[in-house]
């Protein structure tokens, strides 16, 4: 078969690989509900339209949106944050169909990109948000089409410049750092057709920037409609907002941050074994762990030795991947090289390269087997280590304590929090009024005022034994007088404040 054409039962096999997938990331889905999460699925259960479109990530939240309210009309949504769960795991199971076929245009037989898509599946960043409430699977799914375009248009000579600015504005709006792709772009552009590469690329670039431009434009004069430019600068800014119109770089460049991000580029393969308890990892687990870093060790090796060793087509698909990591590398080697998070869709053009080293190896079932292996090498690790123990209610503390609160108090109540995940989750899943201290440090007098103010309101005060831990804190209430209404088995407390 000309490895440029793909058969119907290429689809098939695709769709049954990414239903698959999502029927295991559907099984264990996570109960560590983080704050990011949280947030995006807070606008949802409120109806704020507004709070749905992110400066970072802009499609998101409104594909949440509008599955949830699909959910709905089927009559089986509940939580929207339990939505997006389910979201995320269909669109884990759809990236996983597509990379199916790209690796079979580039050459694949179906047993070896069953396998390696599968590595890809079963690797830590990929599995674990495909089971949790973040846009960071939504975002590398829409980079695995803008790939896929790319291999299958330069495939067959017919790359436009414009259908990739469409497609890279897509992949944009899942997250906003997803625009140094244009270097990948550039790249396939270019090795299409040399002779006017310049002015493909130019066309692209152009084309995407302008696209860019109005839908932000759009978004922020008909859905956000700030009030002044520097709350327009704030939300364009997201997480890189110091407060307004200025930015702040979360990191800086040194020998520190390549060391991280170097660490991170094993670490979203396979899991560092974090010490979750009830369930705790299984026993084989380290030495799954180890293994599994080991092998990925060993084809980081294969592709460095055997690069010269590709030709044509591919060749070029693995020149596309390098370019690819250090685009995003240029970036994420200083900002916040230790969130594993924004890692997760450099995972597609590792595992492609790895694929591309294994492909050149001197007998035909060799990267088939090898990338079963790695698969099930990884899937064993990652499974015992962290999805497993992720999708158990009791390995999150804080969902008991909330039951606590909501057991304990009214919905008039007000309830301390230090802030980050205290803010969503006292009103979300404790469903009371959050009384955010952590806004107050230095700032006492404030904080008394905004207590009077709540009192005022017809509520009483709650203050929480982890508000309590820290000294500052201790001082400050013990000032007013406390009276403990309930306690929990692991020491967590609540009080009245009197």
């Amino acid at each position: 078969m000309d490895k440029h054409k793909i058969g119907s039962l290429d689809f098939y096999c695709g769709i049954g690989l990414g239903l698959a997938a999502a029927a295991l990331y559907l099984g264990f889905l996570s109960k560590t509900y983080v704050f990011e999460g949280l947030a995006r699925a807070m606008p949802i259960e409120l109806g704020s339209f507004r709070g749905l479109f992110n400066g970072n990530h802009l499609a998101y939240g409104f594909a949440g949106f509008c599955f949830h309210g699909v959910l709905k009309l089927l009559g089986c949504a509940g939580l929207a944050l339990i939505s997006l769960q389910v979201m995320d795991a269909l669109i884990g199971g759809l990236g996983l169909c597509c990379y199916f076929l790209t690796l079979r245009c580039i050459g694949a037989t179906r047993a070896s990109a069953a396998a390696w898509s599968a590595v890809l599946a079963l690797s830590l960043g990929y599995w674990n948000w495909s089971t949790d409430a973040e846009n960071y699977i939504f975002s590398t799914c829409l980079l695995i089409l803008l790939f896929s375009y790319l291999i299958f248009s330069s495939m067959t000579k017919r790359l436009s410049p414009y259908g990739l600015a469409l497609l890279h504005g897509l992949a944009v709006s899942g997250h906003i750092v997803n625009v140094v792709f244009v270097a990948v772009g550039a790249w396939f552009l270019f090795s299409c057709d040399p002779r006017n590469g310049r002015r493909l690329i130019l066309a692209y670039a152009l084309s995407l920037g302008v696209l860019l431009c109005a839908v932000y434009a759009a978004a922020l004069a008909l859905i956000v409609r700030p009030s002044n430019m520097a709350a327009a600068l704030h939300w364009l800014l997201g997480s890189a907002s110091g407060g307004g119109q200025s930015l702040v770089w979360h990191g800086a460049l040194g020998p520190g941050g390549f060391a991280a991000w170097a660490k991170m580029t094993l670490n979203i393969f396979v899991s560092f074994l974090p010490g979750f308890q009830s369930p705790a990892a299984w026993a084989p687990s380290a030495f799954l762990s180890y293994a599994g870093r080991s092998a990925c060790l060993a084809f980081f090796i294969l592709t460095a030795v055997r690069f010269k060793k590709l030709e044509g087509s591919q060749r070029t698909t693995a020149i596309g991947c390098l370019i690819w990591l250090g685009a995003y590398a240029a970036v994420f080697t200083s900002w916040e090289p230790r969130t594993m998070v924004y890692r997760v869709s450099d995972l597609v053009p590792l595992v492609t390269l790895f694929f591309l080293a294994a492909q050149t190896l001197p007998r035909s079932w060799m990267s088939p087997l090898a990338g079963v292996c790695l698969a099930a090498l990884l899937g064993a690790a990652n499974f015992s280590a962290e999805i497993y123990p992720r999708s158990f209610f009791s390995n999150n503390p804080n969902l008991t304590h909330m039951a606590l609160i909501k057991a304990n108090t009214t919905e008039a109540d007000w309830v301390t929090g230090e802030g980050g995940g205290d803010e969503l989750y006292i009103p979300y899943f404790a469903q009371r009024k959050p009384l955010t201290i952590g806004f107050y440090h230095s700032r006492l007098p404030e904080l008394k005022d905004r207590i009077e103010q709540a009192r005022m309101s017809g509520g009483e005060i709650f203050v929480t034994s982890k508000v309590l831990s820290s000294p500052e804190w201790r001082r400050f209430f013990d000032g007013y007088g406390l009276e403990l209404r309930a306690a929990g088995q692991d020491g967590y407390a609540l009080y009245h404040l009197k």
